[in-house]
């Protein structure tokens, strides 16, 4: 279970000095079009989703694999590089675990991203 909380102080990607932020959630054994996605939060670097997720996953040495985009007209830039982790990192039953990840975008400062999620057998 995921919770996509919210971003600050992200990359500013429009010229007009902003972003239009989502995010992407899949697992690394999933083809790209499987992935679930957060809603668009147009003009913003500091977006508050509060969106919830549940991604099941059958094999623990799966990966969760989590980006960051900007959605434009032309066509969607990546607004920071690639999150992965591995599910067998999530311990059922344990209790909710909140990050706070600082974003990189080629090795440069790109924001923070806050997440929340618990694994729970189905």
């Amino acid at each position: 279970h995921i919770k996509i909380c919210e971003g600050h102080d992200l990359k500013k990607m429009d010229a007009v000095g902003k972003s239009d932020p989502y995010v992407t959630l899949r697992l690394k054994s999933q083809e790209k079009r499987q992935a679930v996605k957060t809603e668009v939060m147009s003009r913003t670097i500091d977006p508050i989703w509060n969106q919830e997720f549940d991604i099941i996953a059958s094999d623990p040495n799966d990966t969760l694999i989590i980006n960051m985009y900007d959605e434009d007209i032309k066509n969607d830039d990546k607004m920071m590089d690639t999150l992965e982790f591995p599910v067998s990192t999530w311990q059922i039953g344990a209790p909710v675990d909140r990050k706070e990840i600082d974003l990189t975008f080629r090795k440069k400062p790109a924001g923070k991203l806050i997440i929340e999620d618990s694994a729970f057998q189905a």
